[in-house]
């Protein structure tokens, strides 16, 4: 959970009221909580300065979570581990495999410069190799590798979440 979906939940506002408090549109604020747009200062100013005097605000003592309840959330907490440390594989291979894809990318754009006297069946076996990998270049590209980024960091914010929801358990 990131910082404005905390405050949301502290203030106890559906993060289309909070749109309307901060004057912006709803899709504009969850692109901001899932990463994807960038909150503008005089927002995220706003959004500190009632996080600072939301935090300055006694709370009551939290209640004890029932057995069944704390099972519940150990159970998940588990499952979500799991989905972060596959996630976070996933993310390495998708990086390895970008990098292979570019390597290979160079090698052929640079056999291509190296010898402009190629047969023209090898040259055009060398272009179709280069559209292919620009292909696969696009489909395993940044985009690809942002979105699991996204998820690993929402994963990770569950991941505390749940973690310290257990704290006192």
């Amino acid at each position: 959970m990131n910082l404005i979906e905390e405050l949301a939940k502290q203030m106890g506002l559906s993060i289309a009221q909070l749109s309307n408090y901060l004057g912006i549109s709803k899709s504009f604020l969850s692109m901001s909580i899932q990463g994807k747009r960038n909150l503008p200062a005089r927002h995220f100013k706003a959004l500190l300065a009632i996080q600072q005097q939301l935090n300055g605000i006694e709370t009551p003592a939290r209640l004890a979570l029932q057995p069944e309840e704390a099972k519940r959330l150990r159970k998940r907490l588990h499952r979500a581990e799991a989905q972060y440390f596959a996630t976070q594989r996933k993310l390495q291979q998708q990086e390895e495999r970008f990098a292979q894809l570019y390597r290979q990318q160079q090698w052929i754009l640079l056999e291509l410069q190296r010898s402009p006297d190629l047969p023209q069946r090898q040259r055009l076996w060398l272009e179709l190799q280069q559209l292919a990998v620009q292909q696969r270049l696009r489909q395993h590209g940044a985009g690809a590798i942002a979105d699991t980024k996204a998820r690993l960091e929402a994963l990770r914010s569950l991941v505390a979440v749940l973690d310290a929801a257990l704290q006192d358990v």
